[in-house]
């Protein structure tokens, strides 16, 4: 059975005229009724539309051998239903878990690094360096001096404590987004190997009814 014929049957048995058909997956009445004759071809997204309106897969929808209506069941439904809303309420609490962590570490991160910095603001210091010079030569002491931040750094030794609580901010902002950039690429990733997978079905499809009516034609010469 071809797809356009069984779009013609699950409408009839739906109870569905073509404009009520059209109006659901929003496409015109000549769109239906050109997919029904088999003038055209529904893109990718009608057929998830048309597999959704009429309870069937789309490998039932677009194979030219798959006679079989296949639904899903309400008990089958129901527990996956149930097994897809414990998986999520348990990636929820793990998102929920990273989340708060990474707004921890990121909270004391970035604490540390205020402090240190409004500390450097109340306390200015100035700091030198030198280079020794030999007592019998006649060169300029080679002098560096700092100021403002830095200099407070260096002159308490704060550098190592002020790059951990910057590492440590970091981390914990990483850890925050981390779920949603994971979650973001997964759906995407999914929606594209469905879209790639219904494609092939539909070049498939194509392939099979030009096919067929390449045989047809050569029978109906021969006789």
């Amino acid at each position: 059975m071809m797809l356009g014929e069984k779009i013609l049957q699950l409408r009839k048995e739906r109870g569905l005229s073509q404009e009520q058909l059209a109006s659901q997956i929003t496409v015109s009445r000549q769109a239906i009724s050109k997919w029904e004759l088999g003038e055209a071809m529904p893109d990718v997204e009608n057929i998830v539309q048309l597999s959704k309106i009429f309870n069937v897969t789309t490998d039932y929808l677009l194979s030219e051998y798959n006679t079989v209506e296949v639904k899903v069941s309400p008990n089958e439904e129901t527990v996956n239903t149930e097994e897809n809303t414990g998986q999520l309420a348990v990636r929820n609490r793990h998102h929920i878990a990273a989340i708060a962590l990474g707004g921890i570490l990121a909270f004391l991160g970035l604490c540390g690094v205020m402090i240190i910095w409004v500390v450097s603001i109340m306390n200015p210091v100035i700091y030198s360096t030198s280079v020794p010079v030999p007592a019998d030569s006649n060169e300029p002491i080679n002098e560096t001096v700092y100021t403002g931040f830095r200099a407070f750094l260096m002159n308490y030794n704060a550098t190592g404590l002020f790059i951990f609580c910057c590492v440590v901010a970091v981390i914990g902002l990483i850890v925050v987004f981390y779920p949603f950039w994971k979650t973001f690429f997964e759906s995407g990733e999914k929606s594209s190997k469905e879209i790639e997978r219904i494609k092939d079905e539909l070049v498939k499809e194509v392939i099979e009814q030009e096919t067929e009516g390449i045989r047809s034609s050569v029978l109906g010469g021969k006789k």
